[in-house]
């Protein structure tokens, strides 16, 4: 599922933590953090990964995931009882985070178990990193997804659109059309590919047009035209 690129300047009341937990997941600027939340009733997840490194080749970004079940709470009550231990100053939980020793495994928290992993920076989005993903400076001979992604995020395309998503249930796929169109939200799009490259593949076409596809279930195409200027 992809979900928009949505980004806070921080997190510091209740209010904002509210906001984040009905996104789903979101960007906040101050502590460069991606939050994820994930699940539904009891079955409430949360995880912190960290940005300072993203995008960056051969580094690796931090990644927190906390297990919000215990023998007291769970789901949202879990998660806000958590945010509530720290006032709900995202920044003061990540500087908990830094100071806990993760070398035997996973650790407790609040009351909540918490683990550390380490995911490649090369597979991890940021939209406060995009510098980090460079313009193309002249088409090449082979496309391959990274060229493709280069001109998604500077904006050198007349045009990104889906050429058709399909499933199991092709009545449904008919009726929407198989998502035929524009594709709305481009780094969202991006994030989805850097985050989960499985499957990605890049093929020039002609005139210009050149298509992404995962498999054989969600095509894509962009019309390249590396002196555009979109605002991804």
């Amino acid at each position: 599922m992809t979900f928009p690129i949505i980004q806070f300047d921080s997190v510091t009341t209740a209010k904002d933590w509210h906001q984040l937990f009905s996104s789903h997941q979101a960007y906040v600027q101050e502590g460069e953090v991606k939050v994820s939340v994930w699940g539904t009733g009891d079955n409430r997840a949360l995880s912190l990964t960290m940005l300072a490194n993203a995008q960056k080749a051969g580094a690796v970004c931090e990644r927190y995931v906390f297990d919000l079940a215990n023998q007291e709470m769970r789901g949202h009550q879990a998660l806000c009882h958590l945010v509530n231990s720290v006032d709900y100053v995202l920044t003061d939980l990540l500087k908990v985070l830094k100071v806990m020793d993760f070398s035997r495994g996973t650790v407790e928290l609040f009351g909540f178990k918490v683990r550390r992993v380490e995911e490649p920076a090369i597979r991890v989005f940021s939209p406060f990193h995009l510098d980090r993903i460079k313009p193309l400076t002249h088409e090449p001979k082979k496309w391959t997804v990274r060229h493709v992604l280069r001109a998604v995020v500077n904006g050198q395309y007349d045009a990104l659109r889906c050429s058709g998503k399909y499933t199991d249930d092709y009545d449904f796929d008919a009726e929407v059309g198989f998502q035929r169109g524009r594709i709305a939200s481009p780094l969202a799009f991006v994030q989805k590919i850097i985050e989960f490259p499985s499957g990605w593949k890049a093929y020039g076409k002609e005139d210009g047009v050149v298509g992404i596809s995962c498999h054989t279930f969600d095509c894509n195409e962009v019309h390249v035209n590396l002196g555009a200027a979109n605002a991804a």
